[in-house]
């Protein structure tokens, strides 16, 4: 069986974000990466189409009536519609919302595995000595959701959002993870221009945002409460009638019908 596994994190363990409460890697694996994107990539046109027809018909009328243009009409000009990037943090408004649920109601059209390894900072157990040097804990535990996550049998090409490695490092994540059996692949890129990778960002950011907001409504912004709506919608798709539930410390496992999601919290210890 041939596989591509797609990796995004959320926060770091070290410098001016560790105080970001959690730090999240997501894994996602998917049999058929091609016909996804494909669909991803239509499914975007379809959305932006209402909005190359106004600003071709905005562009031909400049030409025919010249004016001064207004700032709807350079907002209008100047808005992409070639794909962009599908990030959980640019989950803003209202009016992403439905662009973003779109996007994820694409997955579940297809099998997909999806396990996000999560990291509480805030746990008592937490050590900076053990667990706080960024770049050994981003390739150790992308090791360790390939050893768990992939079968014996599988031949895994893996994409991984593009991290700078710190020039104190000498550990190259490719070379560690081609010493697993499974994977015989191995390549870094940004995401622009790889929407599973975006969609690893995405369903990775549900995850921490969750983690991190407890369903606390109380002082939503517009754009949190767009970010919770996001994140309910996941949850429904996965079946669940309320948000992602699951505690710093408990996990949570949905196996149905090809669609795999598993949260699954490091257990820290003091000593290793």
């Amino acid at each position: 069986m041939n596989s591509f596994i797609f990796i995004d994190e959320s926060g770091i363990t070290e410098g001016m974000e560790a105080k970001q409460p959690f730090f999240v890697i997501g894994f996602l694996k998917i049999e058929e990466p091609d016909l996804i994107t494909k669909e991803l990539v239509e499914t975007h046109n379809s959305l932006t189409a209402g909005f190359k027809a106004e600003r071709k018909k905005l562009l031909k009328d400049l030409v025919t009536n010249p004016r001064v243009v207004s700032g709807n009409d350079i907002n209008l000009i100047m808005r992409a519609t070639r794909l962009p990037e599908y990030h959980f943090t640019e989950i803003k408004d209202g009016d992403s919302i439905n662009k973003y649920k779109s996007f994820i109601d694409v997955l579940f059209k297809y099998k997909f595995h999806f396990c996000a390894l999560t990291v509480n900072k805030d746990d008592p157990n937490f050590s900076k000595e053990i667990y706080g040097d960024f770049w050994k804990s981003y390739v150790k535990y992308i090791k360790i959701l390939c050893k768990n996550n992939c079968k014996k049998n599988e031949r895994c090409t893996l994409i991984a959002d593009y991290v700078t490695k710190p020039k104190r490092h000498f550990t190259d994540l490719s070379k560690e993870l081609l010493k697993i059996s499974t994977v015989h692949n191995v390549l870094r890129c940004h995401s622009h221009g790889v929407p599973l990778l975006q969609m690893c960002d995405l369903l990775t950011g549900c995850v921490s945002f969750e983690l991190k907001t407890q369903n606390d409504t109380a002082n939503d912004s517009p754009a949190i409460a767009a970010k919770r709506a996001v994140t309910l919608h996941l949850s429904k798709r996965l079946g669940l009638k309320n948000s992602i539930s699951f505690s710093s410390n408990k996990g949570v496992t949905i196996n149905n019908g090809g669609k795999y999601f598993s949260i699954w919290p490091l257990l820290l210890k003091k000593k290793l």
